[in-house]
């Protein structure tokens, strides 16, 4: 499903059919070359809100690339996948923690994807820090592909919107990851279904993302 190329015009087809008229990126894989051509794309293309890329936050040479990455306006921040990481302390090695509180002065975010056990104490762990902020991705790229229904994500999702505001929660499409379980439509009528059933709108599906990127446009508020 996912060996071949998915480019921006692919994205940008998916996007307009789900009624979302940009988009913030991110890489595929974890390379300054991968955040290159994404901030070559959002150069291009103006429905391109915001790039999210990646930076070796355990590099010495950490401050001078953050400062580098500085001259590109569209660059909002940086995510590494913590869970692909073969040392499963990686979280809690010190350069990795030294590093972790450079892009803020920077001005950047940075995301982080990790697997953690206990998770739901966890998520109400960082929820009682007013910086953090979670992303409604993947829901059914870490179920059974074949078998998934609405129902098996619901615990999932009753727990960070209990545990963060409506305020501090973005939806995210994961695509093109999601095609190994559904569609792009599929992933949005999921968030949709458990917004109507269980909590108000607020801005899940695209002011809140563009407050926490940081993302200037007048068409959206952070109220």
């Amino acid at each position: 499903m996912l060996k071949r190329d998915f480019l921006a015009g692919d994205l940008r087809g998916e996007s307009i059919a789900n009624r979302f008229y940009s988009s913030i990126v991110v890489p595929a894989d974890q390379s300054e070359a991968k955040t290159a051509f994404l901030l070559d794309i959002a150069a291009q293309a103006a429905w391109v809100a915001a790039v999210v890329g990646w930076v070796d936050l355990t590099s010495p040479r950490l401050a001078e690339r953050l400062k580098f990455f500085t001259q590109f306006s569209k660059l909002r921040g940086f995510r590494h996948v913590v869970q692909a990481e073969p040392d499963e302390r990686f979280l809690v090695r010190a350069n990795f923690l030294r590093g972790l509180r450079e892009p803020e002065l920077f001005r950047f975010t940075y995301q982080l994807l990790v697997y953690r056990d206990q998770w739901k104490t966890r998520i109400r762990e960082l929820a009682q820090s007013p910086n953090v902020c979670c992303k409604l991705s993947g829901l059914v790229t870490e179920a059974d592909w074949h078998c998934w229904k609405y129902e098996d994500l619901v615990p999932f999702l009753a727990v960070v919107f209990e545990a963060l505001s409506r305020h501090r929660l973005m939806f995210g499409s994961d695509w093109p990851v999601c095609l190994l379980a559904a569609s792009y439509a599929q992933v949005v009528q999921i968030i949709e279904a458990y917004i109507d059933r269980h909590a108000p709108h607020g801005k899940i599906f695209g002011a809140n993302a563009l407050c926490f990127y940081g993302v200037e446009t007048p068409a959206w508020t952070c109220n």
